[in-house]
């Protein structure tokens, strides 16, 4: 259940679990945490349903926008949580966040990861406007200081917002 990235097949794979096999012999606990190691599962639950049934649950994480870090890209949640290096076969058409300076990351990870944050609650406040249905954000760049650029578009119209708050100046 809400395996919507991996398919059934992957999850069972990923959590040991053999069609056919005793459900007694299953190592839940170990199961769960095989399913957790995939970056893409969030949360996983598995349960034995007697007489000879595992229903295995998963909340998976949503990719909102790829985070630009040194020259390697990630995927990050809506909420902000970086989760894995982008691979082929991920998704790519999400809005990008820039700015995030990899010595930085190295010296004050915690800061960083806000910076990204705040990039994505930009996004997410931006998507609140009528104008994002016209203009779908391609690019948040976090500069220095603390202030943000917001590239909309297809041809890359660049709102310069400065520091937030971002609602009102939207």
């Amino acid at each position: 259940e809400g395996a919507r990235r991996l398919g059934a097949d992957q999850v069972k794979e990923l959590a040991g679990v053999e069609v056919g096999a005793n459900v007694f012999a299953l190592d839940v606990a170990g199961a769960q945490e095989r399913l957790l190691e995939s970056p893409w599962v969030a949360e996983a639950r598995i349960t034995r349903r007697l007489p000879g049934h595992v229903r295995i649950a998963v909340e998976e994480r949503e990719a909102g926008a790829l985070v630009l870090v040194g020259e390697r890209l990630f995927l990050a949640t809506r909420s902000g949580e970086v989760f894995k290096p982008f691979e082929e076969g991920d998704p790519y058409d999400l809005p990008t966040v820039t700015g995030v300076d990899l010595d930085a990351l190295v010296r004050d990870e915690a800061r960083e990861l806000e910076r990204v944050q705040e990039a994505l609650e930009l996004l997410r406040q931006y998507e609140k406007v009528p104008l994002a249905h016209v203009f779908p954000a391609q690019e948040v760049h976090m500069g220095p200081g603390g202030g943000a650029t917001l590239t909309v578009g297809r041809q890359g119209l660049t709102l310069h917002l400065g520091a937030g708050p971002w609602k009102q100046k939207l």
